[in-house]
């Protein structure tokens, strides 16, 4: 995580995504998606767009961020596949007290939840109210609501978010799976040399295989 956070300091905007736990956010989203959303959607988004990527000045870079980004995120789903998940949250320390931080990593979430496709009207309802704890965090109106809270009470709301985004992940799994399944062909297979079945006469293969 060290070479991480490392690359995505020196080389982050404002655009881009700030740290590891930010990441870790934007992963979560990821692994909770209705279907799996490919590396060529979601890489660009780290550095904020596929023009916003780091001039590399060393030609190694690259391929050891890549490598990076991929062990991590492979950490992320297997951890969330199996039931193990913990966010990775950050701490700050104030006149002797630590906080723990929430706010990058509920950023990288929605900006995951952004990537998914259009949603149902009854999934969107529900996966709205997961995202409730998660937005709190990570919107202009949730910071003003923060604002009008004991320091009790936002602890209390950053509780929330783990076990909200595991209901979120637990509402997709079924279609997740679904959309995983190999295909099952129905019916007898149609050989090559076979009549062709929309009923011209001609060999299957010289009709409608093509």
């Amino acid at each position: 995580m060290g070479l991480l956070n490392y690359y995505l300091l020196q080389y982050g905007h404002d655009d881009s995504i700030l740290d590891v736990s930010e990441l870790d956010g934007f992963f979560a989203a990821l692994a909770c998606a209705p279907e799996r959303i490919l590396p060529s959607r979601w890489m660009p988004v780290i550095w904020g767009g596929e023009d916003l990527s780091p001039a590399w000045p060393d030609a190694e870079e690259p391929g050891d961020f890549t490598r990076a980004v991929f062990a991590f995120y492979n950490q992320a789903m297997q951890s969330m596949n199996e039931g193990d998940y913990g966010a990775l949250f950050l701490e700050r320390e104030v006149e002797e007290k630590t906080y723990t931080i929430v706010d990058e990593w509920c950023e990288g979430c929605l900006r995951g939840i952004n990537l998914w496709e259009p949603l149902s009207a009854s999934d969107a309802i529900i996966t709205d109210e997961y995202l409730q704890p998660v937005r709190l965090f990570a919107t202009d109106d949730g910071f003003a609501r923060l604002e009008t809270m004991s320091d009790k009470d936002v602890e209390a709301r950053q509780q929330l978010i783990e076990p909200a985004v595991r209901r979120l992940f637990l509402h997709f799994l079924d279609q997740r799976r679904q959309a995983a399944a190999p295909y099952v062909r129905e019916g007898n297979k149609i050989g090559r040399n076979d009549p062709c079945p929309c009923g011209s006469g001609r060999k299957y293969k010289c009709c409608c295989l093509h």
